[in-house]
């Protein structure tokens, strides 16, 4: 519901079904690999990594990305 409200808002461009998809599998995936050690050993690492995926897929749906 928040995916959508956004895409209404036009804060976000695609369709909120596949981009919620998306969210929740960059997510998910980012989560299996902190459990498993894979992100850093400290938080400071783990946190940028986790900002980058996050701000970089968050990026690509800008509306004016996809312009």
């Amino acid at each position: 519901m928040r995916v959508r409200r956004c895409a209404e808002a036009g804060l976000i461009a695609g369709d909120p079904t596949d981009v919620a998809h998306v969210l929740l599998a960059l997510c998910q995936g980012l989560s299996a690999q902190e459990a498993a050690g894979w992100l850093g050993t400290s938080a400071a690492s783990r946190n940028r990594r986790w900002d980058l995926a996050v701000e970089s897929l968050l990026a690509g749906l800008n509306p004016a990305a996809s312009a």
